[in-house]
């Protein structure tokens, strides 16, 4: 007799952000949700996208907004948003996809504990240089070039021709990666550093998985932001989906290449131009006039993560990236407690961008790696993996042990000025798991 989960969603679908299913012989374990909402993809770095789509039995009150599922049969979670769905939620409590851009990977690393379908996942990011193509490390600001006028290296105008042939280098490699897996071959000539290590782990994972990644085609509404101090990179952005990508692009010693971009949800700050069109790098390690530098921003931000935002202070506003994040860790550790522990490791990477932005603060392109190690504390403990990125690393959807889970990640992040009293917001990142090994 298959075992019966009841969702509560409210006075209608669809549902909100909590759901309650039966398991391990406790009543109402709770599985929440991070940030589904109806057509729009999970945005959150969730340490799991914990919530359970299911096919209804049947409705038991439609006024109550209470309805039964078959858990042995039914019971899924949504597909990871790193295979590029957006999840809607049905009035019959189905879940319907559909493509969607690039933009920010869910977790779901679905944990079964003797017999429950708890869902975890192992957020991780990595470490980037400036490349092995001659990259500037760190996109540094000479000392007297970040408080002196200087002669830039070239023009908006200039920049934008070079995004653009940039860009159609990346259309290059991904339609021969669509046509036979040869794409890596050509992302060196467009890439560099982060932006490399992140497309050539995500063409592998389609490899894995035995599909396609989805078709890249121009761009338009594309904005350029060139320093006028000769750093040697200059910042992009254009509208994707509902909200903006931001590309950096680095003068390496064969030509300018993409070292690290990131997808953020809405509008992105405004950044300080100048009479004629030029923006003002932010060095790394600037501090006077903000409330921190960018670099200490970058390690900030990987501490937080290791500690699930645990004793980090108030730099950091709430968001899907920060306080949603720790709260789904926390949540995960609760549910796995006496069966797994839960440990993260972050290393930011060395490479640090900023841009002036119109209200004095910084906007900050920075990354990191993160390893989550899920350690057995039970021999009866049973992993099931349910995000397919996961399970394509491992060669397994269900295993018994230790599970390692590596990832590279790309973050955007908002640095506010010392005298406004305001905390750093991290804006959008790009995260592709490039690792995952039982022990």
């Amino acid at each position: 007799m298959p075992r019966t989960g009841v969702i509560h969603t409210g006075s209608a679908w669809p549902p909100g952000p909590t759901a309650w299913v039966t398991g391990r012989g406790t009543p109402l374990e709770a599985i929440s949700a991070t940030g589904a909402s109806p057509g729009r993809s999970p945005v959150g770095h969730a340490s799991s996208l914990r919530f359970l789509v299911v096919e209804p039995l049947r409705p038991l009150d439609p006024s109550s907004g209470r309805h039964e599922f078959d858990e042995e049969i039914d019971r899924r979670t949504m597909d990871s948003v790193s295979s590029r769905t957006t999840v809607e939620f049905l009035g019959d409590g189905r879940a319907a996809s559909r493509p969607a851009a690039r933009r920010t990977p869910a977790r779901l690393l679905a944990l079964a504990v003797a017999g429950l379908l708890a869902a975890s996942a192992a957020a991780c990011g990595t470490e980037a240089t400036g490349g092995s193509s001659g990259a500037p490390a760190g996109g540094a600001v000479p000392a007297a070039a970040a408080s002196a006028p200087a002669h830039p290296s070239l023009t908006p105008e200039q920049a934008r021709r070079i995004f653009n042939e940039n860009r159609e280098l990346q259309i290059r490699a991904n339609r021969a990666e669509r046509a036979d897996r040869t794409g890596d071959r050509l992302l060196p000539a467009a890439e560099t550093g982060l932006a490399l290590a992140l497309d050539r782990a995500r063409f592998r994972l389609h490899r894995l998985r035995g599909t396609r990644p989805s078709p890249m085609r121009p761009v338009s509404n594309v904005r350029v932001y060139v320093p006028r101090q000769p750093v040697g990179w200059f910042a992009a952005s254009y509208p994707l989906a509902d909200g903006h990508a931001t590309v950096i692009l680095t003068r390496t010693s064969d030509g300018w290449k993409m070292s690290t971009s990131a997808w953020s949800e809405g509008d992105l700050p405004k950044i300080a131009l100048d009479g004629d069109g030029y923006a003002t790098a932010v060095g790394p390690d600037q501090v006077e006039d903000l409330r921190v530098s960018p670099r200490q921003v970058a390690a900030a931000y990987a501490r937080y993560r290791k500690s699930a935002g645990e004793g980090q202070g108030d730099l950091f506003a709430d968001g899907p990236h920060t306080s949603r994040f720790s709260a789904d860790v926390q949540a995960d550790r609760a549910d796995l407690a006496g069966w797994f522990s839960d440990e993260f490791a972050d290393t930011p990477a060395k490479a640090v961008y900023a841009l002036r932005t119109a209200d004095g603060g910084a906007l900050t392109w920075h990354g990191l790696t993160e390893v989550q190690t899920l350690t057995r504390l039970d021999s009866l403990a049973q992993l099931q993996i349910k995000d397919p990125d996961i399970a394509a690393l491992t060669g397994t959807r269900r295993l018994a042990g230790d599970l390692k889970v590596t990832a590279r990640a790309a973050y955007l992040t908002h640095i506010p000025t010392a005298s406004s009293g305001g905390q750093a917001k991290v804006l959008g990142e790009f995260f592709v798991y490039t690792n995952a090994r039982v022990r």
